[in-house]
C-alpha cells in the first residue's frame, strides 16, 4: 500500500511540474508578444510626436523671423 501511494504521489508531482513548466512557458510566449507589440506602438507614437515637435519648432522659427522683419520696419507716423 505504501509503495503504490508513493508511485502516485510521485506521478502527481511529475504532472504537476510538467503542467507548471508548460504554463510558464506559455505566459512567458503571452508576455514577449505583448511586450514586443507595446513597444512597436510607443515607437510609432514616439517618431509622431518628434515629427510634430520638429514642424511646431519650425512654426515658431517661421513666426519669430516675421515678428522681426516687422519689428525692424519703422512705424508710418500720421
Amino acid at each position: 500500500m505504501g509503495y503504490m501511494w508513493r508511485v502516485r504521489l510521485s506521478s502527481f508531482l511529475v504532472g504537476a511540474a510538467t503542467a507548471s513548466v508548460g504554463g510558464l512557458c506559455l505566459l512567458y510566449r503571452d508576455y514577449t508578444v505583448a511586450h514586443d507589440s507595446i513597444s512597436s506602438q510607443l515607437k510609432g507614437i514616439s517618431e509622431t510626436f518628434t515629427e510634430r515637435h520638429e514642424g511646431l519648432n519650425q512654426q515658431i522659427a517661421a513666426l519669430e523671423k516675421l515678428q522681426k522683419a516687422n519689428a525692424s520696419k519703422p512705424e508710418k507716423s500720421d
